[in-house]
């Protein structure tokens, strides 16, 4: 059995309106939000062999925090320019050059490609009614048979939950 978790990047600064939106840094509150969620993974013994994340400075910095919070090496983080501004296509192509044997996989990226990857493999079913599907440090956490090459359409794999750091306390 894998498992995808598909997280998105925590909560951004918007202090200096001069910086291009790839280059916003963490605000504190995601700084904070992705501790949290780098706790519950712990917590829920959820620790990905495989992490690949968007470059941009707010993904990059939640999934190196995330990375030390669990005890990954961050030196072993794939960075892939494709996630930031993507779709689902795009983003089901990252996933399907993941090597075969990674079991845990982590995917940090940015709003719209992640929720539309989630809709197309949840039924609606399957997803909470809250406000947003995957705010700012959302982790969605999917499991399937399948090979992440291999997904591509709704029942391919399995949500389990989706985590808010809100929640967490």
């Amino acid at each position: 059995m894998r498992q995808l978790l598909i997280l998105r990047h925590a909560k951004s600064s918007h202090k200096n309106d001069k910086l291009a939106d790839y280059d916003r840094p963490l605000a504190k509150r995601g700084r904070r939000d992705s501790k949290r969620i780098g706790d519950w993974l712990n917590e829920q013994m959820l620790c990905p062999d495989y992490i690949l994340s968007s470059p941009a400075a707010r993904s990059k910095q939640t999934a190196l925090k995330i990375a030390k919070r669990i005890g990954f090496d961050k030196s072993r983080i794939k960075w892939d320019e494709r996630i930031y501004d993507s779709n689902n296509k795009t983003i089901l192509k990252v996933l399907a050059d993941v090597p075969k044997e990674a079991e845990c996989v982590l995917l940090v990226g940015h709003h719209l490609g992640l929720e539309s990857l989630i809709l197309n493999l949840s039924n609606w079913s399957d997803i909470p009614a809250e406000s947003k599907l995957l705010p700012t440090g959302g982790l969605a956490w999917f499991k399937t048979e399948r090979s992440l090459s291999e997904l591509n359409k709704k029942g391919d794999a399995q949500l389990v939950t989706i985590v808010r750091p809100r929640n967490l306390g």
